[in-house]
This record gives C-alpha cells, sequence and structure tokens, in this order.
C-alpha cells in the first residue's frame, strides 16, 4: 500500500512540473511535556501527536479538473499514510461530471473537523459514513441551481445511488459586499446496504448554510428510512448537526 501511494506522490509531482496546480498542506499539533515522580528513572515524560493532510485541486488541461488528497497521522511512533480523495473530472461550467473515490456522509465541515482531538487519534465522524467509488454529473439549470446525480459503491455497501437538487444564492448588501450568501442542497441516496443494519436504506437530508457579514450559521440533517428486512424491523434514524 505504501508502495502505491508513493508511485502517486511522484506521479502527481510529476503532473504539478508540467503544469500549474494549487497545492495546499494543513498541519496540527500537540506537543506535550509532564513530570510524574512515581515514574522511577523516567520523571520526565514528552507526549506528541500530529495531523497532516495535503494535496492538490483545480484545473490542470483546459476544462479537466484533478483532485487528490493524502492525508497523515500519528499514532504512537508509527506514521500512517492514507490516500483520502482521488477525482478526475470535466468542467464546462454548464455540464459538470466526474470519476474517483472519496469519503463521504452527513456532517462535513462542522467545528469537530477544525478542531481533532489529537491526543485519542482523529477520526473525523460522518453519519453514514462510506467510501464511495462512483461516476457522477452535474448539470447547472441557471445561476442558483443545479441538479447532481451519482452512481457507484464499495463492497460493504453495495451498489448506491444520490440524487441532489443544490442552491447557491449570493446577495449584496453593499456596492462592494456579497454577503450574505446562501448554499444549500437537498438530497436522495439510495443503498442496497445500511452500514450498521446490514438492510437496504433510504436517506434524505436537507444541507443549509447562511452567511452574514460577521457570522455563518450551518445546519445539516438527514432521515433514514430502513425496512423491515429478515430479523431487522423497520424503522428510522434521525440525525442533526449544527454550527
Amino acid at each position: 500500500m505504501k508502495s502505491k501511494l508513493l508511485f502517486l506522490l511522484v506521479l502527481a509531482s510529476g503532473i504539478c512540473s508540467a503544469v500549474e496546480l494549487p497545492f495546499y498542506a494543513k498541519w496540527q499539533s500537540l506537543n506535550t511535556m509532564y513530570y510524574d515522580p512515581v515514574q522511577s528513572g523516567k520523571e520526565l515524560s514528552w507526549d506528541e501527536a500530529y495531523r497532516a493532510e495535503f494535496g492538490i485541486r483545480g484545473k490542470f488541461y483546459d476544462d479537466v479538473f484533478l483532485a487528490m488528497e493524502t492525508e497523515t497521522e500519528q499514532f504512537f511512533d508509527e506514521p500512517i499514510l492514507r490516500l483520502k480523495t482521488l477525482i478526475i473530472g470535466y468542467d464546462t461550467g454548464k455540464l459538470f461530471w466526474q470519476a474517483g473515490t472519496y469519503p463521504r456522509g452527513y456532517g462535513a465541515h462542522f467545528g469537530l473537523d477544525r478542531n481533532p482531538i489529537l491526543e485519542r487519534g482523529y477520526e473525523p465522524y460522518r453519519y453514514q459514513s462510506m467510501r464511495m467509488n462512483s461516476l457522477q454529473t452535474q448539470v447547472s439549470l441557471n445561476n442558483e441551481l443545479s441538479l447532481r446525480a451519482e452512481v457507484g459503491g464499495n463492497k460493504h455497501n453495495q451498489a448506491t445511488a444520490l440524487l441532489s437538487f443544490d442552491y447557491h444564492s449570493t446577495k449584496s448588501l453593499h456596492q462592494m459586499s456579497l454577503v450574505p450568501q446562501i448554499r444549500g442542497s437537498l438530497s436522495q441516496d439510495f443503498r442496497t446496504m445500511d452500514n450498521h443494519w446490514r438492510t437496504p436504506v433510504s436517506i434524505t437530508a436537507l444541507n443549509l448554510t447562511r452567511h452574514f457579514p460577521s457570522a455563518s450559521i450551518k445546519l445539516e440533517t438527514a432521515l433514514a428510512l430502513l425496512p423491515k428486512w429478515e430479523a431487522t424491523e423497520a424503522h428510522h434514524e434521525l440525525f442533526v448537526m449544527t454550527d
């Protein structure tokens, strides 16, 4: 696995040297030194933890779009390097399609993502989290509304499909201001295998973000409907997160 990731990084660096692509890097670190007189011969102790993320994202040839994100974090003394996202797409402005792999779930980009608990290892929480290997297409219906469709899956969730209406509106308060800004999406997710119950599941989700001049409000809610399936009784689950 490490050799494959190293090959991808070398390949990405070769692409970046041929074209201009935005490169980003994030680093979070927690270092602690403490004194414990009970530990004979080791009264002074040093603890450290870190999490790093780096990758590239942007157009590298005409309307062709590339995104690759990798992440690593330290557990005791062994760093683990993972491929988080790898997507290649085509964007003409009104029509967008992509193929790739990425983590998908509900409750992303909230406060918990910005403040990881490094002391205990960090794994961002997502309701109905899954690894999505898919094909996706998006069509702009007008300047504010677009329709997105996606099909794919993985070994655990099997086949999945997603249909989403995405809304984006920018209203100017002043001549040079573009706030408040409203973003939202209404999506319908079908999976042949639920993460926990091992039954088919239907997930209806609403995501809203409102930006004000000095603050912002974000809400995401998802309703999962699970039918009666073998020993599992029909029931539903409700997920709500605000920030």
